[in-house]
């Protein structure tokens, strides 16, 4: 079967149309055909070898999300049939309970070959159905940026009439977006862009601050929402993290969500790596945004049916002879900058 590949070294020039032998499923395996995968931040650090050796050995099949059909099974397979749509979990193994070092170890994508290949088999409890109504491309985006936005609302008790803040325009920031409203909460985005906060409005934000032109956002958020957030989609680390404790409520939930400051590649000169304040990361802790179980990517698919008939906000790509130009495209996209407080605050309340 035909792979897409890092080989040969680390970088996006080294992705490379690859081969390797066609997979057969056993006991408890499923066969699935690959029919779309999407690009994630943690591809582009994946390339730079930026998570170290959890970043995997070469050669190493690129990118963790996809979606694809169920072509066979292998004996004792009961929770999947021929012809279903699944996604992959990202952490195979990870089925519920805490986050472990082995769950880490089995990332697709980096440490483990992930799904850029036209088959791959998994164990049929690593894999979750897909709403029917979905196509392979709109599965794709599920399992990594909205089962962590999914969870970080459920997560928080987010409930009618709640207030919820996005950093940015990103994909967990959107589908947070997306999800709130389908809670019924009422939704805040702050970006740099004019243009993305004009999309994000049209997507259903309820206000949208510009931190370029309002630096202290957090203030501009007490003014519109008196009380602050009930919860905050924190995605810029030490960076943003004084002006999300300013705008979450007392009460409320700040989540925390990737690596923070050290998401950075290796080797980017514009944006070179920060080391991680030990004393924050032992003074907060994320309100479970990083759950990507396959239990919590049950309530990722319940998640997928609130908006039902909703148009994908997240970009899959199907394999094909654009795919190199269009993964250079996504993956040389530069995180907006946001101006970085003088202190960061030590109590997450």
């Amino acid at each position: 079967m035909r792979v897409m590949e890092l080989s040969g070294g680390w970088g996006l020039e080294n992705i490379r149309l690859g081969t390797r032998p066609d997979p057969r499923p056993g006991p408890g395996q499923v066969l699935v055909r690959m029919g779309a995968a999407s690009v994630n931040y943690r591809d582009r650090v994946v390339l730079e070898r930026g998570y170290g050796r959890l970043s995997g050995q070469l050669p190493l099949i690129i990118l963790s999300d996809g979606a694809g059909h169920v072509v066979e099974t292998g004996p004792g397979v009961h929770r999947v049939a021929v012809g279903d749509l699944v996604c992959p979990i990202i952490m195979p193994g990870w089925l519920s309970g805490p986050l472990k070092q082995e769950h880490r170890e089995a990332l697709l994508g980096g440490p483990r070959d992930g799904v850029m290949a036209e088959c791959m088999v998994a164990n049929e409890a690593d894999l979750v159905k897909a709403p029917a109504f979905y196509t392979a491309e709109q599965a794709a985006t599920l399992p990594c940026a909205a089962l962590t936005a999914w969870t970080a609302l459920s997560g928080a008790g987010v409930t009618a009439g709640d207030v919820v803040a996005t950093q940015g325009t990103g994909g967990v920031s959107l589908f947070a977006l997306q999800f709130a409203r389908a809670m019924g909460a009422r939704t805040l985005v702050t970006s740099g862009s004019p243009e993305k906060l004009a999309r994000a409005q049209a997507l259903g934000a309820d206000f949208a601050i510009d931190y370029r032109a309002t630096p202290e956002w957090a203030r501009a958020l007490r003014e519109l929402v008196p009380a602050g957030a009930d919860l905050v989609i924190e995605v810029g680390g030490s960076e943003t993290l004084a002006q999300s404790l300013r705008a979450v409520r007392i009460g409320g939930t700040v989540a925390l969500i990737g690596r923070g400051p050290r998401s950075r590649p290796r080797g980017d000169a514009k944006h070179p790596p920060a080391r991680r304040d030990p004393g924050l990361a032992r003074r907060l802790r994320g309100d479970g945004a990083r759950d990507r179980s396959a239990s919590s990517a049950a309530g990722d698919r319940r998640a997928a049916l609130c908006f039902r008939g909703g148009r994908r906000r997240r970009r899959g790509d199907r394999r094909g002879p654009a795919f190199r130009q269009d993964l250079h495209q996504l993956l040389s996209l530069r995180q907006e900058r946001v101006r970085a407080p003088q202190q960061a605050a030590s109590v997450l309340v």
